[in-house]
C-alpha cells in the first residue's frame, strides 16, 4: 500500500507572501486630481469659518486686560527705626498679600465701584441697563465678581488685581475705580485703628485738664477767703 501526498498551490502561494495577479494598484496623483476640488473647497470653508469665528470672538468676549499690582511694604520694628526690613517668613508675607488680595475685590468694595458715576459711564455697565437707562446694580456686580481676580505672586511681596474688557477704556476706568475705593478703605482702617488707640489717652488729658482746673478754681477761692 502507498501514499501519495500533494501540495495544493494556495498554500505555496501563500508562503511565498507575492501578491496576487490581477490587483489593483493605487495610484496617489490620480486620487489627489479625482479629490481636488473638494480639498480646495474644505479648505476655503474652513478659512471663512475661520474669520468668522475671529470676528465673533472679537465682538463678544474680552480682548484688553488691565493688571494693577501691590507691594507689601516691611514692618517697622521700633519707633525709632526709620527704614523697614523684612523679618516676616515666606509663609506669613504670602497669607497676608492674599488676605489683602482677597480684601481689594470683596463684595462691599465692589458694589462701591459698580455705583461710581465713572464707571457706570462705561460700555461695560450697558449690558446692565434697562430700556430706561438704569443700571441693575445687583447683576452689575455678579457679574463683576466673577470676572475680577485678584491673586498673590508666589516668593514674592506683590500681589495682582486683573480684569479684562473689550474696551481698553472700561479697563482702565474701572481698575482706577478699584483702585481709589481699596485705598480708601485701609486709609479709613488706619484711621479707625488710631482712633482707637488715641481715644483712651484723650480720655485721660481731659481727666486730668478737668482735675487741674478744680485745683486752680479751689486755690483762688481759698485766696480770696483767706
Amino acid at each position: 500500500m502507498s501514499v501519495q501526498t500533494t501540495r495544493s498551490s494556495t498554500s505555496v502561494s501563500a508562503r511565498s507572501g507575492g501578491p496576487p495577479k490581477g490587483g489593483n494598484v493605487v495610484d496617489p496623483l490620480r486620487l489627489l486630481r479625482q479629490n481636488l476640488t473638494l480639498l480646495i473647497a474644505t479648505g476655503v470653508s474652513g478659512l471663512i469659518l475661520g474669520v468668522v469665528c475671529f470676528v465673533i470672538a472679537a465682538m463678544y468676549f474680552p480682548s484688553f486686560q488691565g493688571v494693577v499690582r501691590y507691594q507689601l511694604l516691611e514692618e517697622i520694628g521700633s519707633a525709632d527705626v526709620a527704614i523697614g526690613k523684612e523679618t516676616r517668613n515666606e509663609d506669613t508675607v504670602a497669607r497676608l498679600a492674599q488676605t489683602a488680595a482677597y480684601n481689594a475685590i470683596s463684595e462691599p468694595l465692589l458694589e462701591k465701584v459698580v455705583r461710581d458715576r465713572e464707571v457706570q459711564g462705561i460700555a461695560w455697565m450697558d449690558q446692565f441697563k434697562d430700556e430706561a437707562g438704569l443700571v441693575n446694580h445687583t447683576e452689575a456686580l455678579r457679574e463683576l465678581m466673577d470676572e475680577i481676580t485678584a491673586s498673590h505672586l508666589k516668593r514674592t511681596q506683590f500681589f495682582e488685581i486683573k480684569w479684562s474688557a473689550g474696551n481698553p477704556d472700561d479697563v482702565m476706568a474701572l481698575l482706577n475705580s478699584v483702585t481709589q475705593t481699596y485705598e480708601q478703605s485701609r486709609r479709613n482702617d488706619r484711621e479707625s485703628r488710631l482712633r482707637k488707640a488715641i481715644d483712651p489717652y484723650e480720655v485721660s488729658v481731659q481727666q486730668i485738664e478737668s482735675d487741674t482746673a478744680d485745683v486752680e478754681n479751689q486755690i483762688e477761692g481759698d485766696i480770696e477767703s483767706s
